[in-house]
């Protein structure tokens, strides 16, 4: 059987299964042929490729830090610019599990997280609106 790939922006390929990246956001036809010596099938399907919600949500999202890190007892969560909607933020140990939450209310910037009693080692938060991650970061508890 021959393979033939027609990717709708002028590229194409005669692989079974080829990785192809376009090179611009935008709808596109991709075609597949496969044929032999006796007969030739052609499927089609329209293909919109562009920035997914989450990645849309995020790429307005102001960036997070934690301040001090590494951090003793308690540590601060930081937003560049206030919160345009509440936003939670919670922290989980190397195993997920959760040690301490919080919220941003709308219009802050700064969120204080008490983490004493947690052993010296490497924390992750996540800030996350809507039910949609928008950052991830690392806490480092050093005493």
């Amino acid at each position: 059987a021959q393979w033939y790939w027609d990717f709708g922006d002028g590229s194409t390929a005669q692989d079974t299964s080829p990785v192809h990246l376009f090179a611009a956001e935008g709808t596109y036809y991709v075609c597949q042929t496969v044929s032999n010596a006796n007969s030739a099938d052609t499927f089609c399907q329209q293909v919109t490729l562009g920035l997914s919600a989450v990645e849309e949500a995020a790429k307005d999202e102001p960036r997070y830090q934690a301040v001090p890190n590494p951090a003793r007892d308690v540590v601060e969560v930081r937003c560049e610019a206030p919160a345009l909607r509440e936003q939670s933020v919670i922290v989980r140990n190397a195993l997920g599990v959760v040690v301490a939450t919080g919220f941003f209310p709308p219009g802050s910037t700064s969120l204080r997280i008490n983490l004493r009693g947690q052993p010296e080692g490497m924390l992750f938060f996540t800030v996350t609106a809507e039910g949609q991650s928008l950052y991830t970061g690392k806490i480092i508890i050093q005493r």
